[in-house]
């Protein structure tokens, strides 16, 4: 069972001739309720299976403004701001591990998001065009996250669903009866953190026919960092993975031929990423924990290239095909793992 209720809205005001441009403002509201029921083994019994709730939002605003600057250099200039909220539950029964064993995992996050941006298009020539973009980040993020285990709760389907009885096993095993969405929890953390980006991009196009081009660029990104939500131990989530960074370079051709009846794209690239985010899912069969950690592999690469060619040899017949190539690995990464305690080098492993 998936059920899933979103509702959403967005305002767009366009403001034209102003002093200060053209005036683009986008307001959006976005708000969400997911709940769920998966069984991951497929049996009729719950070894593996979940149950679990979200309830998120999230608001945005931007500003920006189109500026001629002269008759051969535009620009477009502005702001952005997201702000982000989400609650998460998860109940975990892993009978296949022991009978009866739950885990219930709670994760409260909220997120913003500053930026400021400016991208200018400049004619070089009539043929030969430069654009050139920069752009400012600020993020911030604040999230909590518990973890709760115990033996013996009710069916996932139940209203009673988190609530574990009180067991006694003279010698052996001790459980105090309790709903595991109270407070306190056997494992409660997260934490803030914010970090501050400059990203940009730069390219040329270059136009030798009617609706022909060939074009370069170089783009520098960003991706927050964050704290893992779903945990499996303390050291899951009490200190926050990196922010992940990439350089993309392409060059490509997009041409019209044969009076329009040929379109052919065609694109090489070579992205290169610095403390890349990798998601890690782990079970550790001695302690019978399951967890996730995102880690910040130290350095890895994508290259490869794309080609769609759409050809239109007779009216009412189209052809499309497509060819893509990708050559992924990672060009540094010493891998900790937390189950056995080994490091790994996976240095020249694909992605």
């Amino acid at each position: 069972q998936s059920d899933m209720d979103t509702y959403f809205t967005v305002l767009t005001m366009n403001f034209n001739n102003t002093g200060i441009g053209d005036v683009t403002t986008i307001t959006g509201y976005k708000k969400f309720t997911l709940f769920e029921y998966t069984d991951q083994d497929g049996s009729a019994k719950t070894n593996n299976a979940t149950r679990r709730r979200t309830e998120g939002w999230q608001f945005s605003q931007e500003v920006r403004t189109a500026v001629d600057i002269t008759d051969s250099i535009n620009a477009v200039l502005g702001g952005f701001y997201m702000k982000t909220h989400f609650d998460h539950y998860q109940m975990y029964h892993l009978d296949f591990a022991s009978p009866g064993l739950v885990q219930f995992n709670t994760q409260d996050q909220d997120t913003e998001s500053l930026s400021a941006f400016l991208q200018t298009y400049t004619e070089l020539t009539d043929r030969l065009t430069l654009q050139a973009g920069i752009r400012y980040t600020h993020d911030k993020v604040d999230a909590r996250s518990t973890l709760d285990y115990g033996v013996g709760a009710p069916a996932l389907t139940s209203p009673n669903f988190a609530v574990i009885p009180d067991i006694v096993i003279p010698g052996v095993f001790t459980q105090v009866g309790r709903d595991l969405r109270d407070t306190p929890h056997d494992i409660d953390t997260g934490g803030k953190e914010s970090w501050d980006n400059v990203g940009w991009k730069i390219g040329l196009d270059y136009e030798f026919g009617p609706r022909q081009r060939v074009y370069a660029s170089w783009a520098r990104g960003f991706k927050s960092g964050g704290f893992t939500g779903r945990i499996g131990v303390l050291e899951d989530g009490n200190a926050p993975y990196g922010p992940e960074k990439v350089d993309t370079f392409e060059v490509g051709l997009k041409a019209d031929l044969l009076d329009r009846r040929l379109r052919t794209n065609f694109a090489m690239f070579y992205t290169n990423y610095r403390d890349m985010q990798v998601a890690q899912i782990y079970f550790d069969p001695n302690t019978n924990v399951q967890g996730n950690r995102i880690l910040n592999a130290a350095k890895s690469e994508i290259k490869g290239f794309e080609l769609e060619v759409t050809a239109v040899p007779v009216e009412r017949l189209t052809l499309r095909s497509s060819l893509g190539y990708l050559d992924t690995k990672y060009k540094d990464f010493l891998y900790f793992d937390p189950v056995s305690l080994n490091i790994f080098d996976l240095k020249g492993e694909a992605l």
